[in-house]
């Protein structure tokens, strides 16, 4: 009886869990000593649903289990939204993290690249140049570390 007790509970709280939204921020972290420019075009459709996030900054606090990262709003004088484009472009100090989206882990398991805002990212360091071409492969990148890109 203990053990079927058990199993129920195990399996509602299984339930339970997979029902939770968990909300991710797309983390870019420029872990290098310059400052470099970041580049990323968003859909048209979520400027007019306005589902656009713009770049925020990790804050210097301190975080923990308890109290997760907070997010501050980018200075605007450190990035630009041209408005015909549909582009953002960034200047990243030197170990600096900035969330460029946050969307349900739910919808992005559900339907892939379609589910985020992002449609390109372009990293520009002295000359250098690194060129995410579509979402697909933004999303692929951002997945490998639990969607943070850190660039070095």
């Amino acid at each position: 009886m203990k053990k079927l007790l058990l199993l129920i509970v195990v399996v509602y709280s299984m339930l339970f869990l997979s029902a939770c939204q968990i909300y991710k921020n797309f983390v870019f972290r420029n872990e290098s000593e310059r400052e470099i420019i970041l580049e990323y075009t968003v859909r048209s459709a979520a400027l007019r649903q306005g589902d656009i996030v713009n770049p925020k900054v990790e804050s210097t606090e301190k975080s923990s289990w308890f109290a997760p990262k907070e997010w501050i709003p980018m200075s605007e004088d450190h990035y630009h939204f041209d408005k015909g484009e549909n582009k953002f472009t960034l200047k990243i100090n030197p170990n600096e993290a900035v969330a460029i989206e946050s969307k349900d882990t739910y919808f992005i398991d559900k339907n892939g690249a379609e589910a985020i805002n992002l449609l390109n990212l372009r990293i520009k360091d002295n000359g250098k140049e690194i060129y995410f071409e579509n979402g697909e492969r933004l999303l692929e990148e951002f997945k490998k570390n639990d969607f943070e890109i850190e660039y070095k």
